[in-house]
């Protein structure tokens, strides 16, 4: 990734800070000025809007590359009052008093990806993804992922990564052991070797990983792939990096073998399993709390796999681990 912020919006002045943060990241990622300035109207927008009418609002906002492009992402999560009625918040004329006047709508409309889940009494979460302004056909594959620090560090012990190729969605989550720069320097080195390995066998990625990983303090790996022509889906992983395939009303846990990467390498096996077009791939840390259900949040499921990522995050993470969720589904036909 090229860059990422977690931004705790309280007050209106924060919504200043909120737009100089993600300039800053749009920038650095390889935007160009007209896209930069769209990232930080929307930041301006929903940081205000938290700031209003939120509690323990956060706008997450990072940066990393589809198919070669750069894409900003930011996510607004919040645990205030919800929306009872999300389509007139949509509405134009709608906006946040105070803020830009761009209003929920006009997030939608200058965002590449735009999606989101209310809920009375439980709260909002809020996607914008903003690329660089090429107009691409949609992939076969729509993913998202959150991937956070523990409380009161500055880096994140997991890391993540997804890649397409030939029509292969490969999808990968590291978790260092512990957490700190040194569990960060380990799950960083795991992501660098899949960024350049993705279509690799998995068991060999996990082989060179356990290799490449040797001088750290090691990391729980978990990989998958699956095609967007068929429905299986190919599994791998060692450690404590769950894997699941759900859909609204099931979950179905991917088998992993115990051991670290780096450390101790057991005995490597790929599973395959059915991926049905409905379901989506679910991948955590241990970070994660592991009882969690779709079923708690009705008509989730159908929302874009960055929505599930932060829903879930920000109900079930333990507060003083790091935390990763990455959700993916091929796209309907």
């Amino acid at each position: 990734m090229s860059g990422q912020a977690t931004l705790h919006i309280r007050h209106e002045s924060d919504a200043g800070g909120a737009r100089r943060v993600a300039s800053r990241i749009a920038e650095h990622a390889g935007l160009p000025s007209v896209r930069v300035a769209t990232v930080a109207l929307i930041a301006t927008e929903l940081a205000t809007n938290l700031s209003r009418h939120a509690q323990e609002g956060e706008l997450v906002v990072q940066a990393f590359r589809v198919d070669g492009a750069p894409v900003v992402e930011l996510i607004s999560v919040d645990h205030g009052p919800g929306m009872a009625d999300v389509g007139r918040c949509l509405a134009d004329g709608f906006s946040t008093a105070g803020s830009m006047g761009a209003g929920l709508g006009g997030v939608g409309r200058m965002a590449d990806v735009f999606d989101i889940y209310s809920r009375p009494s439980w709260g909002t979460v809020l996607l914008a993804r903003v690329g660089d302004g090429e107009k691409r056909l949609p992939g076969r594959f729509e993913w998202g992922c959150v991937s956070l620090p523990a409380r009161n560090e500055q880096v994140c012990g997991d890391s993540w990564n997804v890649t397409v190729q030939d029509n292969l969605l490969s999808v990968m989550v590291a978790d260092g052991l512990g957490h700190g720069p040194l569990a960060a320097e380990a799950a960083q080195a795991a992501e660098q070797l899949f960024a350049r390995e993705a279509g690799t066998d998995l068991e060999l990625f996990l082989e060179q990983a356990h290799a490449a990983l040797s001088r750290t303090r090691g990391a729980a790996i978990s990989v998958a792939r699956g095609s967007g022509a068929g429905e299986r889906l190919s599994f791998a992983g060692v450690g404590n990096v769950s894997g699941s395939i759900v859909d609204a009303h099931e979950r179905r846990g991917l088998a992993a073998h115990n051991g670290t990467i780096g450390v101790a390498l057991p005995h490597l096996q790929t599973f395959e399993y059915d991926w049905p077009a409905h379901a989506l791939v679910v991948l955590h840390s241990d970070g994660l709390r592991s009882r969690w259900s779709l079923r708690d949040y009705p008509g989730l499921h159908a929302r874009h796999p960055a929505i599930v990522a932060a829903a879930l995050h920000r109900d079930h993470r333990r507060a003083h681990d790091d935390a990763t969720v990455l959700v993916a589904r091929r796209r309907a036909a």
